[in-house]
This record gives structure tokens, C-alpha cells and sequence, in this order.
């Protein structure tokens, strides 16, 4: 049953070949190991990333330091244009103005 779950890792173009190989010259696990073993690399570099868990984008994050403060605005997508940033802190400043941010967004 182990030599069978070594067949079942390799390619699946290569597990014919490999279970008349391993029938014809009565290959032990290790052998089969050792024989398996390179099919399966070239067949994960093959796959590449398309496996595991999808990459999520990452933010945007854009530092703009002005006499004695930093102000960072931060996108939840992975770019932002020009214009993006502006009208950002064009409505951040316009909710300051008029007292619409909410409390937590600025310490007082």
C-alpha cells in the first residue's frame, strides 16, 4: 500500500510507467522513493503557485510628513493615482472642518 501512495504523488502521465516499473523489477518504497522523488519536483515547479491560499493585495499606503506631523492615508487596494490620494485627504479635511469624522479618527 505504501508503494501505491508513492505512485499516486508522481505525475499522473508517469504512474502507468511507474506501476509496470515497480511490478516488472519488484521495486522496494525506497526505490520507488528514489525514483519518485525528482518526478515530483518537476511536477510542483510545473504547478507552480497555483496551490494553497490565494495572495490577498496589499494596500496602499502613502506617508506625506508636514512640519511637526506625518500624515499617512492608506488604500485597501494595492495602488492609488494622484487624484485618489487628493480627493482622500480633501474629504479628510472637510470632516475635520465640519466635525463629520467619526470620534476615534483624530485624538481631539
Amino acid at each position: 500500500m505504501d508503494v501505491l501512495y508513492e505512485v499516486a504523488q508522481a505525475p499522473e502521465d508517469r504512474q502507468i510507467a511507474l506501476l509496470i516499473q515497480l511490478k516488472d523489477n519488484h521495486l522496494t518504497r525506497r526505490e520507488l522513493r528514489d525514483i519518485v522523488a525528482p518526478l515530483k519536483e518537476i511536477a510542483k515547479a510545473a504547478r507552480g503557485s497555483t496551490r494553497g491560499r490565494k495572495t490577498r493585495p496589499r494596500r496602499s499606503t502613502h506617508v506625506f510628513p508636514v512640519d511637526d506631523a506625518t500624515v499617512t492615508v492608506v488604500f485597501r487596494k494595492p495602488t492609488a493615482t494622484r487624484d485618489e490620494i487628493t480627493r482622500a485627504l480633501r474629504q479628510a479635511l472637510a470632516g475635520l472642518q465640519n466635525g463629520t469624522l467619526p470620534e476615534t479618527s483624530y485624538p481631539g
